[in-house]
């Protein structure tokens, strides 16, 4: 997640979707108000930008330390972190500057996002996993198998972003903005997770799991028109 006061610029990081590489292709382009969430959680805000768990073990803005997952749920407190819905980003850095910032976002087919998620986070793990099974067991669900990038672009369960860049014309999309923004920046590709079996992500699906995915990410197939 980065909030360039710079460029007047919000991204707005979402998950399996090239994020961390729009990051990287950003920063060098940020200055030093900027505020700027790195790979590794917690984050935390020091008043000038966001720094990594690994930099400032255990401090907030409060002095406070917030294990675990539960900071997602205190940014007042623990700061700003990677996959930051926009509500929670609009209420750190108030409405004059949401309002007035060029906000954006990328999203990606619901069905090949959900196959990269599988690879990235389990089947590494886990090599005789398989993909219906990672959808539907109570292991996997304990190990969260679901994406929720809807509610970081989206705000009472409509898009706040101004724009919403597709995964799959991504270095175009991505070239148009920093146009906008008169940046001169190109995508580098960083956080590969491991090679697929199969290069095309219908090969993995049956009906059943089809329709597991279809359900679960119905606003984002419905907003940006996704197919099987």
């Amino acid at each position: 997640m980065i909030v360039s006061h710079r460029h007047r610029v919000i991204f707005l990081k979402t998950a399996k979707t090239a994020g961390s590489s729009v990051e990287a292709a950003l920063r060098p382009h940020c200055g030093p108000d900027d505020i700027m969430t790195k790979a590794v959680p917690p984050v935390v805000f020091d008043g000038r930008k966001a720094l990594s768990h690994n930099e400032k073990r255990g401090l907030t803005k409060l002095g406070i330390y917030v294990p675990g997952g539960l900071w997602r749920h205190v940014p007042q407190i623990a700061g700003f972190y990677p996959h930051m819905p926009g509500r929670q980003v609009r209420a750190m850095i108030g409405r004059d500057v949401w309002d007035s910032y060029f906000k954006f976002s990328v999203e990606r087919n619901p069905w090949d996002r959900q196959v990269s998620l599988f690879y990235y986070r389990h089947r590494r793990r886990d090599p005789k996993l398989e993909f219906e099974n990672y959808l539907t067991s109570w292991y996997s669900w304990l190990h969260s198998n679901r994406i929720d990038n809807w509610d970081v672009y989206t705000i009472g369960g409509t898009i706040a972003a101004d724009r919403v860049l597709r995964f799959e014309n991504l270095r175009e999309d991505f070239a148009e903005v920093c146009r906008m923004l008169g940046i001169d920046a190109s995508l580098p590709h960083v956080n590969r997770g491991p090679a697929r079996d199969h290069s095309d992500y219908r090969d993995f699906y049956t009906p059943r799991s089809r329709d597991i995915v279809a359900r679960w990410y119905r606003n984002e197939i419905e907003a940006f028109g996704y197919e099987f």
